[in-house]
């Protein structure tokens, strides 16, 4: 077939190829443009990510300080409550202004209990002034005998659980009522101080002493003495009808006045303090 002939119809012509030159331009400039934009929002995102991320980090920074100085807060007032220093100070949170609360001690029988105050004990051990003969051997041993020796008393001669168990019970440095027993005068003369604790009382096997005990064994020994020394002798005898005259009342704890016989006992401090008293006072007074 020949090739078909354009007519004029078929040719645009000068002005639709312009319209089309320019129709063509326009839509290249718009994508740019929209690329552009797209380029910029993604730009924006990326930097505000950016943002946030910082903010994340800084705001890790800013607990792990803060929880850090608490830390450093309460180690520094644990310290202070170990030492006995004031553990409430100034602070800007209220929690951090609370004393922290010490800690209870235990005892060595439980650890559920406050530990006692500590503080001495007082005692009371009795001895016999006047002369008795045992096994050949007089038992006498008055306060004056105890300040005649240069060195410490061994307290031997102890036969009873109970006072075997007070004088196990007694520490270096305590003090002791001196009491004159079996006599025509009984009662506190004087004051001694235990210099040396609990130890063996060796008289208890020997035959020969006055206070021996076929029954006990050296290899399980029963009795103990402690060693004592003179102290002080008081310038009257605090007699024993004299004691009992408060029984009821300021020397109501009194164990003396309850076990009579019982040859060591101990002294609650106050009935100490309330004796002592009677010993400063003139004879005529009471």
């Amino acid at each position: 077939m020949p090739p078909r002939k354009r007519s004029q119809a078929d040719d645009p012509g000068p002005a639709k190829k312009r319209a089309t030159r320019s129709g063509t331009r326009s839509e290249t400039t718009s994508a740019k443009s929209g690329a552009c934009v797209a380029e910029a929002k993604a730009t924006e995102v990326s930097k505000e990510a950016e943002e946030e991320a910082k903010e994340a980090v800084q705001g890790s920074k800013n607990e792990a300080q803060t929880k850090s100085k608490k830390q450093a807060k309460q180690a520094k007032r644990a310290t202070q409550a170990k030492l006995g220093e004031p553990t409430t100070e100034h602070a800007k949170d209220p929690e951090d202004a609370k004393p922290l609360k010490q800690p209870k001690l235990a005892t060595s029988a439980t650890t559920t209990q406050e530990a006692p105050t500590p503080g001495r004990r007082f005692w009371l051990m009795k001895a016999e002034p006047e002369t008795r003969i045992e096994k050949g051997k007089d038992v006498k041993f008055s306060i004056d005998d105890l300040a005649s020796r240069t060195e410490p008393e061994g307290w031997d001669g102890i036969r009873n659980y109970g006072a075997r168990n007070n004088l196990r019970s007694m520490k270096e440095g305590e003090l002791a009522f001196f009491y004159h027993s079996n006599c025509k005068f009984p009662g506190i003369v004087g004051i001694m101080a235990i210099v040396k604790e609990a130890s063996i009382d060796t008289t208890a096997f020997d035959p020969k002493e006055p206070y021996y005990d076929p029954k006990s064994d050296p290899l399980n020994p029963k009795w103990y003495l402690v060693h004592v020394k003179f102290v002080e002798k008081f310038n009257r005898t605090v007699g024993l009808h004299e004691l009992k005259k408060y029984a009821g009342k300021e020397l109501a704890d009194m164990p003396l006045l309850k076990q009579g016989r019982l040859s060591v006992s101990e002294v609650p401090e106050g009935c100490w303090d309330f004796v002592i008293g009677l010993a400063k006072k003139p004879a005529e007074e009471i």
